[in-house]
């Protein structure tokens, strides 16, 4: 329907440039049976990487999800080590996706140089943190 509204009102030529990005409708169409097939997958082939996920999500994740549930919304910073491992936050997503939870991801990133020279030195900001993976989750409020 969007694509026909789209297509009577927009140029010609300016319609078949756009079309080039595919539809929402396109992209969710079998979202569930590719998350589906993640989860089994990683849970097959890396059964030790998804229970380590899991017991982060329970014991760190959780308790703040907790707390945070009558917002509506949770954010959560972690550094846990087995967040270096970017399968692991993918799993975290798709088990958190398939618990009804609306998560999105927000890496970031602290560079550290292999060598810096002396006269560069300067002292670390107080809040200066090492790699952090934050997970937003937006938790159903019983709706």
């Amino acid at each position: 329907e969007l694509e026909y509204q789209s297509s009577l009102e927009l140029d010609e030529q300016t319609f078949e440039a756009v079309r080039r990005f595919p539809l929402a409708t396109e992209i969710t169409a079998h979202s569930r049976q590719e998350l589906v097939g993640r989860l089994d997958h990683n849970y097959r082939h890396q059964r030790a990487l998804f229970e380590k996920v899991l017991d982060v999500l329970a014991e760190e994740f959780e308790k703040i999800m907790r707390m945070q549930s009558l917002t509506g919304r949770a954010t959560i910073r972690s550094v846990n080590p087995v967040f270096e491992q970017s399968e692991a936050v993918g799993i975290a997503l798709d088990i958190l996706i398939e618990r009804g939870y609306h998560a999105s991801l927000d890496v970031m990133r602290t560079r550290v140089p292999d060598y810096i020279e002396a006269n560069q030195l300067a002292p670390a900001p107080e809040d200066s943190t090492p790699t952090a993976e934050t997970i937003k989750t937006n938790l159903p409020t019983g709706n």
